[in-house]
């Protein structure tokens, strides 16, 4: 059985190695002001400064759902891949909390939950490594 490596979208990677690595993206949400947007699919990095820069107001963020994981994990099952997602420091986000949730609840394949402590590029570090070593 082959593993497959997820990270939340706060992973500091550049989007090619994505692809190139096999890393999967569960996104968290950006909150600009009252409006929510999946980050990487509905808004930009670009979008989210200009918003701060004529609002003069920080954006926030919302760990994924369970819902979100579990579909990220749920097509691992389905493909036979074992699973370590690396997420942003719990320090900072529910995110690793949601993600064990719904790893309690994919049967049939490995879910390995790994704080990764830190944020943007302390977590691409450990997930290219991860990768690399999936490979």
């Amino acid at each position: 059985m082959n593993v497959k490596i997820i990270v939340d979208s706060t992973c500091d990677l550049p989007r090619d190695l994505f692809e190139e690595l096999d890393i999967g993206v569960v996104t968290l949400y950006v909150l600009l002001g009252e409006v929510s947007y999946r980050e990487w699919q509905e808004i930009t990095p670009e979008e989210v400064v200009a918003w701060s820069n004529k609002t003069d107001k920080p954006p926030t963020t919302s760990a994924p759902s369970v819902d979100d994981f579990l579909k990220a994990f749920k097509s691992c099952e389905k493909a036979k891949q074992d699973i370590v997602f690396i997420g942003t420091s719990s320090e900072t986000t529910a995110t690793c909390q949601v993600a064990q949730i719904a790893a309690d609840m994919v049967k049939g394949v490995k879910v390995q939950i790994i704080d990764g402590r830190s944020i943007s590029a302390g977590t691409a570090c450990i997930a290219y490594k991860a990768a690399k070593l999936a490979q």
